[in-house]
């Protein structure tokens, strides 16, 4: 992942999910927002406010 992303596309936020072996629903509680947000986020339907754009960045510095 690139070291400072503000804009995260569907694909980016959907390969970092699958990469940290995360669901959906597990991937909502690291970030604490909903798992339907994450549903959204992934099929374009929404981005990612600053602050959540903020948490999916320090999310994407960490390994499996």
């Amino acid at each position: 992942m690139p070291d400072k992303v503000t804009h995260w596309t569907p694909e980016q936020i959907k390969a970092l999910r699958k990469r940290l072996g995360l669901t959906r629903a597990g991937f909502a509680e690291r970030l604490s927002v909903g798992y339907s947000t994450v549903c959204l986020w992934e099929q374009g339907g929404a981005k990612p406010d600053r602050r959540n754009a903020d948490a999916i960045q320090r999310l994407s510095r960490e390994t499996k």
